[in-house]
């Protein structure tokens, strides 16, 4: 999930041209952990769930919990930028999830 940001110029193109550091996109989660990133996402925007979630494009994306070591080196080996992106992309995920944790609990 991606939700483009306007820049801190008030363009809505992408371009910043105050030169800030802040990306363009905020990122919500990953397919293999399409529950958390859904609720992440859904904690992030401040909206309620939808009642019934739109499955007209969602595609069936095998989790990768069958995979065995082997299958992970062998991802490390041929794809070793896309296996980066995916370790640190569920590092944030992680992050992020936790932090919504600590949020609802102090509401609570």
């Amino acid at each position: 999930y991606m939700k483009k940001r306007s820049s801190s110029s008030g363009r809505n193109d992408g371009v910043d041209t105050n030169n800030n550091a802040e990306p363009d996109f905020l990122w919500f989660g990953t397919t293999e952990r399409m529950k958390e990133s859904t609720c992440l996402f859904y904690h992030t925007l401040q909206v309620r769930p939808l009642k019934r979630i739109p499955k007209a494009r969602v595609m069936d994306c095998p989790t990768t919990s069958w995979w065995t070591e082997e299958h992970r080196e062998e991802v490390k080996r041929r794809e070793p930028a896309d296996y980066a992106v995916w370790r640190t992309a569920n590092a944030i995920l992680d992050a992020r999830v936790i932090k919504m944790r600590e949020d609802i609990r102090r509401t609570l």
